[in-house]
């Protein structure tokens, strides 16, 4: 074989090798852009399914949270007027006055069965702000144990969706029990803001220690349920140092 049928079959050996190459790195990337896609297809079905799941658990509370508040009010009230009415009726001359604390308690519980039946009536946060619900709340903790409960309005109050606001209203009167219960707190201020949506609970209460608590049921239904409705909770305490709850709408 003379030089110039060398050079041919050197040339014709490295093209045909480089070919090989360039076709195993054009597999290689075919290969990698479907795995790719592949995984990007696996994470939007997984995403779509916790989509799925959480408008379904969404659904669930709106729907119940509707017929608790029904049945409080049409039938647990009407039941308990009926006792009222019967403590009243048929005394001669006039209704025994050792009774009057039992009807004053009744008047009372009745006025709190409706008050809790109309916080659960998803057509109330259509026409009122989560704000509004919780001065109401606060009014009513304080008339109960009195407690000074500070509620501080934003200037332009965000108008939430039914069950958003029902569900943040629970969280909200979740924290104000803890702290009742637990905190030895004399002041809890609670306050809203637009940027992002939410609020902060502070108390100044006697705190605790986060990583000793963190297994607490109470504390882990707060974060569920915020985390169901598309909102961060964070709580930020220390012993001797009160507690706050900031509870704020993740970005879309």
């Amino acid at each position: 074989m003379n030089d110039q049928g060398l050079i041919f079959v050197v040339v014709v050996g490295t093209v045909f090798v480089l070919g090989l190459i360039g076709l195993v790195g054009v597999l290689m990337a075919v290969n990698t852009s479907r795995r790719h896609r592949h995984r990007a297809e696996l994470a939007e079905m997984h995403l779509k399914h916790a989509h799925e799941k959480m408008a379904a658990e969404r659904e669930a509370v709106q729907q119940t949270l509707r017929e608790v508040g029904s049945e409080l009010h049409d039938n647990v009230s009407q039941l308990l007027m009926v006792i009222h009415i019967g403590l009243n009726w048929g005394q001669d001359p006039a209704p025994d006055p050792r009774l009057n604390p039992a009807r004053e308690a009744l008047a009372e519980c009745i006025k709190e069965v409706r008050n809790l039946g109309h916080t659960l009536n998803m057509d109330l946060w259509k026409a009122n702000t989560l704000q509004e619900a919780v001065m109401r709340l606060a009014d009513r903790v304080y008339r109960a144990g009195n407690l000074k409960v500070t509620v501080l309005e934003d200037e332009f109050p965000v108008q939430m969706p039914g069950d958003v606001g029902t569900v943040l209203y629970r969280v909200c009167q979740e924290v104000l029990t803890n702290a009742i219960k637990h905190s030895g707190a004399s002041t809890i201020t609670i306050k809203f803001h637009n940027n992002p949506a939410g609020f902060t609970i502070t108390d100044n209460g006697k705190g605790f220690d986060p990583t000793i608590a963190v297994a607490h049921a109470g504390l882990r239904n707060i974060t569920r349920r915020c985390n169901l409705m598309g909102f961060d909770a964070i709580c930020t305490t220390a012993p001797g140092q009160g507690c706050t709850w900031r509870i704020s709408q993740r970005p879309a």
